[in-house]
């Protein structure tokens, strides 16, 4: 049985030549629905090790190349630690919080009385503290506004 994308949901990819996992080294050729019985071998089974490219004197020359330059590291004169300056650690400023306190408080302070100013004039629009209606609704949509000016302001301090 041959499993093929189609068989998950999946689209099948475009047909060419893929790995083989029945034969290491080798491809297999996919025609866009189904594995064929072509098979080639791998471009990288043909692949030549780097030595077989080089003469043995290249080779000689790059490992003593390598042998003096890890000689000469090796008698470099160590540097004292006096002599490398110390790292300075970059900190953030400080912000100053007595301004954050106070538009805190202002916000906290607004939103509290834009709730009671809105309990009051719902009281008065429902007749309950026997305000006339015309101040009731003011001093509900006053206190609506204040209520939402408070959590803006808040809002704001809180994006700093």
């Amino acid at each position: 049985m041959t499993l093929n994308p189609a068989d998950y949901g999946q689209a099948p990819p475009a047909e060419g030549w893929f790995p083989d996992p029945t034969s290491p080294g080798h491809e297999r050729r996919w025609d866009g629905t189904s594995w064929t019985n072509e098979t080639r071998e791998s471009a990288k089974s043909q692949l030549v090790e780097p030595t077989a490219l080089a003469s043995p004197d290249q080779l000689n020359a790059a490992i003593l190349s390598a042998e003096a330059y890890s000689e000469l590291v090796d008698l470099a004169p160590p540097t004292s630690p006096a002599s490398v300056p110390l790292l300075s650690v970059a900190t953030a400023p400080k912000r100053d919080r007595k301004t954050r306190r106070l538009v805190g408080g202002l916000s906290l302070l607004l939103v509290f009385a834009g709730v009671i100013a809105v309990i009051v004039g719902v009281y008065g629009l429902v007749g309950v503290l026997a305000l006339q209606t015309t101040a009731a609704i003011l001093l509900a949509v006053a206190g609506a506004v204040v209520f939402f000016a408070g959590i803006l302001v808040g809002a704001i301090r809180t994006r700093r």
